[in-house]
């Protein structure tokens, strides 16, 4: 591969060779070489590896398992709503592990067992039903259960240690594991479903995997003791079907989902029925975790800057310290996990919101009168939309009185804005319904990512949740601090989306973008899905740059240079080392948008070419391009780090006249309604 070095002194013998008439100006059409590269739209194989482990061999109909898979999924933004240009295709490998494997992972099962004992605690309060045209609540009976847990990283390790068993992880995709332990572990049978209908009285043994969390500020211990499914350290993703059912999900185990609706194995129709099953939790798994959705478009910078203004909203006294509730130590190394190709800088400041007299009478007036609901603990909320509208640039733009925005090729801004608020207040939103939800947890929220800023709001009793708890010892002086919902805030602004949103399965996932868990890190599949993603946005505009571009004597170098950047960047990318490949691919883009600087039509564009002969051109093209050698500044290439869409097909849908795109926020803009749409 040509150097950089190297380019510029063959470069200048080229030049001299020129003036001296001893190399022929060649036409663009007559080398290969010149040939446009590959075009805009990216075509990703995925493979997908899936494992069976407890699973009759005979059941699978491999050929209608795989025609009920998704078997392509075309990326998207979901806001604002445009495809990323990305179609992935999914390949399906199907292995069945041996009986010995499959004794040795029951046996090791078995050995991490912790049994542990509930009442009235075997399904979600909204999971009912029908019994002889009644609806009954089955959390209404009095029953009890022995549950058997497994830890879920002990057991995630284990399959990914003995992967030998079942050939390995893919090569460019990921392992799906699918057992089915019903007869093999301790398990809800039918006939315990069915003893509990009558309301008899019965133990029901359902089997689960756990994972205990700390929070890492203020050292709040949380026991997420009802999980069906696990992974996220590796490429890898574990589902038991014969466990549960979970208080999360409300999914029933597979033993149970047959038993319900009579469904015989043996039968035709059974083991269509069976591979309909596995497939909708295979589509999860796909849709959730190896092919993911952006919330928001996402962008390249070569540095990551995220600046956190936490402002203390608090008069209560014996209060912990605002600088405990955020480490910044920690969201720096995990976000550098994440954006491991490029630097990334977190900063706190700390103030008090009366060093902000505007802001502390937004939030006054912006309380919401509390729920005067008899027996429901009353919940606050502070109104998150005018403080937003206060800081918002289309508001009344103060956020740029707290921070320097710059979001370019070079720097992205991410300004974070904290608010530890007094007694159990926390932000919310007034939309709809959640005015009046009578659940904390759903009419008030931890924080928010509005792509151009987080606001995020915890209240002294969050500080001190370990002093409250109800149904679990109390664990006093613990509470939850800040760190873990910056990270996750912060995930979304760079345009990761929560790992559940076509299936709540994957809530079951080692991220910090999930909700069951408490995880402050995020799974490798946040890790592949942003660093592939810009991988994918690099090249499509480096060869689609490179196709548009002829290729003459004097953008040669710059041509040849990008084509051999972007063959080192598919490779890397073939064997999913994502972040190499932006590297690669980073260069491939500045040398193409170099090389089209010096396109004849980029010249003629820029008036260079008028009126001059031939000896002239050359004289003002080698003149150009020797001051033109550094990197296109951080204005011209920001123009490439998000390709922009025609506005010409996309109307408001408010006034219907035509919407701007602003690269900045990668938004869409109505000025004659002032506003995003």
């Amino acid at each position: 591969m040509i150097t950089r070095g190297n380019n510029r002194i063959l470069f200048g013998a080229l030049v001299i060779a020129i003036m001296l008439g001893t190399i022929p100006i060649v036409a663009a059409e007559s080398s290969p070489q010149t040939q446009p590269y590959a075009a805009a739209r990216r075509e990703i194989p995925i493979n997908v590896k899936i494992i069976f482990i407890g699973i009759d061999q005979s059941l699978v109909d491999k050929e209608y398992m795989t025609w009920n898979n998704p078997q392509y999924k075309y990326q998207s933004y979901l806001i604002p709503g445009i495809s990323t240009n990305v179609l992935f295709t999914m390949n399906y490998d199907y292995v069945f592990v041996n009986q010995q494997f499959e004794t040795n992972f029951v046996s090791y099962l078995s050995s991490i067992a912790r049994l542990e004992e509930h009442s009235n605690a075997l399904w979600n309060l909204t999971y009912f039903g029908i019994d002889e045209n009644l609806a009954l609540n089955y959390t209404s009976f009095k029953i009890t259960t022995l549950n058997t847990l497994y830890g879920a990283d002990d057991v995630e390790r284990w399959l990914i240690d003995h992967a030998d068993g079942y050939g390995g992880l893919p090569s460019s995709g990921y392992a799906l594991i699918v057992a089915d332990l019903s007869s093999k572990v301790p398990s809800v049978t039918a006939e315990q479903y069915n003893a509990i209908m009558k309301e008899r009285v019965v133990e029901a043994t359902p089997h689960y995997y756990n994972k205990t969390y700390t929070d890492p500020d203020l050292g709040m211990v949380r026991n997420r003791r009802w999980m069906t499914s696990w992974g996220g350290h590796a490429r890898l993703y574990y589902i038991d079907l014969s466990a549960g059912p979970s208080l999360v999900t409300t999914q029933l185990p597979i033993q149970l989902a047959a038993s319900i609706n009579n469904i015989a194995f043996n039968t035709a129709y059974g083991r269509n029925w069976f591979n309909q099953y596995v497939s909708s939790y295979v589509y999860g798994a796909v849709y959730n975790l190896f092919t993911p959705d952006f919330v928001y478009p996402i962008n390249y910078a070569k540095e990551y800057r995220i600046t956190i203004e936490a402002i203390d909203n608090r008069t209560q006294q014996n209060q912990p310290p605002l600088e405990k509730t955020i480490n910044t130590t920690l969201i720096k190394s995990e976000l550098q996990g994440l954006l491991s190709f490029s630097k990334v800088d977190v900063e706190a400041k700390f103030s008090k919101v009366t060093d902000y007299p505007e802001l502390m009478r937004i939030i006054v007036d912006s309380a919401i009168p509390s729920t005067q609901v008899p027996s429901i603990e009353p919940t606050k909320a502070v109104d998150a939309t005018p403080i937003y509208e206060w800081l918002n640039e289309d508001g009344k733009n103060h956020v740029r009185a707290f921070f320097n925005i710059t979001r370019d090729i070079d720097e992205y801004d991410i300004p974070v804005f904290v608010f530890a608020f007094d007694d159990n207040y926390e932000l919310a939103f007034t939309f709809k319904e959640s005015i009046y939800d009578l659940s904390e947890e759903e009419r008030t929220i931890w924080g928010v990512s509005l792509y151009d800023m987080v606001l995020i709001g915890h209240s002294t009793r969050d500080f001190n949740r370990g002093d409250v708890l109800i149904n679990e010892p109390k664990q006093p002086g613990k509470g939850y601090g800040f760190s873990n919902t910056i990270i996750h805030e912060v995930g979304h602004m760079l345009g990761l989306n929560h790992p559940f949103i076509y299936d709540q399965t994957e809530d079951f996932v080692s991220s910090v973008m999930a909700y069951y868990p408490y995880e402050s890190t995020f799974s490798q599949f946040d890790i592949d899905a942003l660093q592939r993603g810009l991988a994918d946005q690099l090249i499509i505009y480096a060869s689609t740059t490179l196709s548009e571009t002829a290729s003459v004597l004097v953008n040669y170098m710059s041509v040849n240079s990008a084509r051999n950047y972007l063959q080192a960047a598919d490779d890397r990318y073939s064997q999913m080392d994502y972040s190499g490949s932006i590297n690669s691919a980073y260069d491939a883009a500045m040398q193409a948008a170099q090389a089209k600087t010096l396109s004849p039509d980029f010249l003629v564009t820029s008036g260079l070419l008028i009126g001059l002969g031939a000896g002239g051109t050359i004289g003002l093209v080698v003149g150009y391009y020797l001051r033109k050698r550094k990197t296109p500044t951080s204005t011209s290439a920001q123009r490439w780090m998000q390709p922009q869409p025609s506005t010409s097909q996309y109307p408001c849908p408010f006034c219907n006249q035509t919407l701007t795109w602003t690269p900045e926020y990668q938004r869409w803009y109505c000025r004659h309604c002032k506003r995003y749409v």
